[in-house]
């Protein structure tokens, strides 16, 4: 089988050009794809920030309640409380 170097050559180059005018047109998509990806990092940031900050003021409630019989017998009185005796206004 034979090749021609100066007909590969040319497909070559022409698909090479195509290549480029699609990357070109696709530019607009790909800042697109950039930008979200961004946003969704910092979402997801300030996600995991909240969620630690959250933690460890319900770890602050659970010590406090191990700590004292007193405070855990009074947060399951209020927990258990039926919403008709915790909403009542008498």
């Amino acid at each position: 089988m034979e090749t021609n170097p100066e007909k590969d050559s040319g497909v070559l180059g022409s698909l090479f050009q195509t290549v480029i005018n699609d990357m070109r047109g696709s530019t607009p998509i790909w800042e697109d794809f950039t930008y979200k990806s961004m946003k969704l990092h910092s979402s997801l940031k300030t996600t995991v920030v909240t969620i630690g900050a959250f933690l460890e003021a319900f770890q602050k409630v659970a010590d406090m309640a191990t700590s004292s019989k007193d405070i855990l017998s009074l947060f399951r009185a209020v927990w258990l409380m039926p919403a008709s005796v915790a909403h009542s206004t008498h």
